[in-house]
C-alpha cells in the first residue's frame, strides 16, 4: 500500500468512487474476482435479513447460484471469517474448522465452478458494522508472504471503514436520548424488566414505561428489543 491508495480512499465521497478505488487496488495485485459483504447490525435502520453483496469478476452462473441456492447461509468461508482476525486462503477452510455435509457440498460446488483460490478478509467497523472481502485469484493464486497478506487485509479494512463512514452519512440521524431514557435503554439491553429498572432508578414503573415510549418514538420502533438494538447500533448508549 502506498500513499496514493490511502489518499484515494480518504478522498472518496461516494460508494461508487470507493468501489473503483478498491477494484483498482486489488486488480493491481492480481485479483480477478472481488466480493464484498457489508453487515449492518440487527436493529440498524439499514439492516436487512438478506445482505446485499457486491461482486466483480465472478462467473455469472456462480453469482446466480449463490443467491438462488442461498449459499450465503451455507458458505463456511464467510462464517469463519466473521470469527477471525486474520486473512486466510479459501483452500484452507477445511483445516481451519470442521465442515458440515452442506458446507462440504458448497466447497465442492466452488471447485466445480472453477473459481480457483482466493483470500478471505474479515473487516470490522463501528457498533458491529462488520464485513467481508473475498479476493479471488483464479487458477493462478500468487505466493504471498504473511506481510503481503496483511497489507491486502489492511487495504480491505481501510476501504470498509470508509464505506461505513459514507453509508452512515446517508442514514437518518436518530434523535438523542435523554440521560434517563439512555439509562432505561441500557438496562433494557441487559435484559432488565420494567420493575427492576424502576427499582434501580428509584422511579415508578409508569415512569419507566414513559421513558420507553419516548425512546420508541425517537428510535422509530415499536418494541423493547428492537429499540435496544437500534440504540446500540446507532451508538446512543455509549
Amino acid at each position: 500500500m502506498d500513499s496514493d491508495f490511502f489518499d484515494r480512499v480518504s478522498d472518496s465521497l461516494t460508494l461508487d468512487h470507493l468501489q473503483r478505488v478498491g477494484t483498482d487496488y486489488y486488480s493491481s495485485h492480481g485479483a480477478t474476482m472481488i466480493s464484498y459483504h457489508h453487515y449492518p447490525p440487527i436493529g440498524a435502520v439499514d439492516y436487512k435479513p438478506i445482505v446485499p453483496i457486491y461482486t466483480l469478476g465472478f462467473p455469472e452462473a456462480w453469482v446466480d447460484a449463490y443467491v438462488a441456492k442461498n449459499y450465503m447461509q451455507i458458505d463456511p468461508i464467510v462464517r469463519k471469517a466473521m470469527t477471525s482476525t486474520q486473512a486466510f486462503w479459501w483452500s484452507d477452510i477445511a483445516t481451519l474448522q470442521k465442515l458440515t455435509p452442506r458446507e462440504e457440498d458448497y466447497i465442492a460446488a466452488m471447485k466445480d465452478a472453477d473459481l480457483g483460490d482466493g483470500l478471505a478478509l474479515p473487516v470490522y467497523g463501528p457498533h458491529g458494522r462488520d464485513g467481508y472481502f473475498g479476493i479471488g485469484f483464479g487458477s493462478s493464486a500468487p505466493e504471498l508472504s504473511t506481510f503481503r497478506m496483511n497489507q491486502i487485509h489492511w487495504a480491505g479494512q481501510t476501504i470498509h471503514l470508509k464505506c461505513c463512514e459514507i453509508a452512515g452519512q446517508r442514514l437518518p440521524s436518530p434523535k438523542a436520548l435523554s440521560l434517563r431514557e439512555k439509562s432505561t435503554m441500557r438496562r433494557v439491553a441487559q435484559g432488565w424488566t420494567n420493575a427492576e429498572i424502576a427499582e434501580a432508578m428509584n422511579v415508578s414503573e409508569k415512569t419507566v414505561r414513559t421513558y420507553l415510549a419516548r425512546s420508541f418514538d425517537k428510535l422509530n420502533v415499536h418494541d423493547r428489543m428492537t429499540a435496544a438494538l437500534r440504540a446500540l447500533s446507532a451508538g446512543l448508549l455509549d
